[in-house]
């Protein structure tokens, strides 16, 4: 692809052909009224042993451009990650979840922003599905705001940072930034997102829902290692110099009312023996905090006959404060559709 290209999207994907083909064809569509040459679409295969190049040839005779690179071995996603970023050559990089899809007309949308200004980091909304990502769409009102303050930023966007498909990232912002997995192994992207939106004079907050992506389609992993101890070390280490304190520590108790009260609620539902775990990482850093203290231990500590109407009740203030609660609604609406059907 030329270096004309203002927006490369890379897909890191791995024997997951069928999720695959889903989006590459939702790209394909996504692009039919935008000039080819201003989108890079890059698939960096970690070693399929599945349908995945067949895919990527299937799509590429349909004539979508697509860049394809296959890893001879496993390098781990956290590298095939970092692969796309380095493989990259377009203004603005998007690292595209192989299962996380833009929604009608959303790719237009943002390209219009990318050509008409110069940002450190576009962040966009997204919103979890289960089936069809076109049907449980919450949708509303476009909307859109320029930060000039990147501490107000990264408040704001919050948790969302940590999101590879949410954030669209100037490449020639963190061009010297070193592109390793020794301090953010299960965050790979976060340090870059976090360095170019202080490097930059402005970012960009798109709140609209942009991107759905799959729900519960992970690999296992500890909620709190990651997303208390990992995320608020790295956030604390990228900012500490160049952000003040007080947008850092607003962050941290935005993400306990907002953030937090739904992913412990699934812990104590599953009750699958991390509680205990997660607790003992929000206890070492929360400890003396008064809204750990008084909003988010009780669910750890009390019965779960109790724990859970509690975390329900968290979840649903914390989405009205997040002004997140249209998502909520779409999703109780979907469901009991889906029941009724």
């Amino acid at each position: 692809m030329p270096n004309s290209s203002i927006l490369t999207i890379a897909i890191p994907t791995r024997n997951r052909a069928a999720f695959l083909a889903q989006n590459l064809l939702q790209l394909k569509s996504e692009l039919q009224n935008i000039e080819s040459s201003l989108v890079e679409i890059i698939v960096s295969d970690n070693c399929s042993s599945d349908e995945t190049e067949a895919v990527v040839n299937s799509i590429l005779k349909a004539g979508l451009a697509v860049t394809y690179i296959k890893n001879s071995t496993d390098i781990g996603w956290g590298k095939n990650f970092l692969q796309c970023f380095e493989m990259a050559s377009g203004k603005y990089v998007l690292i595209l979840g192989d299962d996380d899809f833009f929604v009608d007309g959303a790719l237009s949308k943002l390209i219009n922003h990318l050509k008409t200004d110069d940002y450190g980091v576009i962040c966009v909304k997204t919103f979890g599905f289960d089936y069809c990502f076109k049907s449980e769409n919450p949708g509303g009102a476009a909307a859109s705001q320029v930060y000039y303050d990147s501490g107000e930023f990264i408040n704001d966007a919050g948790a969302l940072l940590t999101l590879i498909s949410a954030c669209i990232i100037n490449k020639s912002l963190v061009s010297s930034v070193s592109l390793t997995l020794d301090e953010s192994p299960n965050l790979p992207i976060l340090h870059l997102v976090l360095r170019a939106a202080i490097t930059a004079k402005k970012n960009l907050f798109l709140k609209e829902y942009m991107i759905g992506c799959k729900r519960n389609n992970s690999s296992n992993y500890n909620f709190s290692e990651i997303f208390v101890d990992e995320m608020l070390n790295i956030i604390r280490k990228e900012c500490s110099d160049l952000v003040s304190n007080t947008w850092i520590v607003r962050l941290e108790k935005k993400l306990l009312v907002e953030y937090y009260p739904i992913y412990l609620l699934q812990i104590r539902i599953s009750d699958d023996g991390a509680t205990s775990t997660n607790n003992k990482i929000f206890e070492s850093r929360f400890g003396s905090n008064l809204r750990y203290k008084y909003w988010i231990k009780p669910i750890f500590i009390l019965p779960r006959f109790l724990a859970i109407p509690y975390g329900f009740m968290l979840t649903f203030i914390g989405r009205v404060l997040g002004g997140d609660l249209r998502r909520g609604f779409h999703f109780v609406k979907y469901r009991l559709y889906r029941l009724i059907k």
